[in-house]
């Protein structure tokens, strides 16, 4: 298990959803929530567009935007999308941005979990470890008495 330190981009891909808001909710819920996502999203857009794209391409916009943050609550999207919007260096964002940032903020918030040890595997001498072969089908050429004959011979 890594801990919080070894994050990377790479392995913020891979976090799981941990939940998914938008399917928790009623029809009529999920559809105000995802309208109010599509306002979020177009004001966060808005001083980005010198040139509005027409209703065809802004409607495909904006179901992929929906789409991408109908897993994550309303405080998590309007948190993510407000860090977007106050680090000066960020251009115009994209899904991803946010539904990273948003990863991010779960695992930063999720109680820590415990480093496990593996357990100690316990050994076997040889003996015992050709009669679990055999016992699995497995039949060796040489017995292990006589690779051991044979070694100290």
């Amino acid at each position: 298990m890594m801990n919080r330190n070894q994050l990377t981009t790479a392995t913020v891909e891979h976090l799981p959803l941990m939940a998914h808001y938008g399917q928790s909710l009623t029809r009529q819920d999920r559809s105000k929530h995802r309208a109010w996502i599509g306002v979020r999203v177009e004001a966060m857009l808005d001083p980005y567009w010198s040139n509005r794209p027409s209703d065809v391409v802004k409607a495909e916009m904006m179901r992929e935007w929906m789409d991408g943050l109908d897993g994550f609550t309303e405080p998590e999207i309007r948190t993510a999308c407000a860090r977007w919007n106050n680090n000066p260096d960020n251009g115009k964002p994209r899904v991803g941005h946010i539904v990273k940032s948003i990863r991010l903020e779960r695992l930063r918030l999720a109680p820590p979990t415990p480093e496990q040890e593996p357990e100690p595997s316990e050994r076997i001498d040889a003996e015992t470890a050709a009669e679990i072969m055999r016992a699995a089908g497995f039949a060796p050429k040489r017995t292990v008495e006589a690779m051991l004959q044979k070694k100290f011979t």
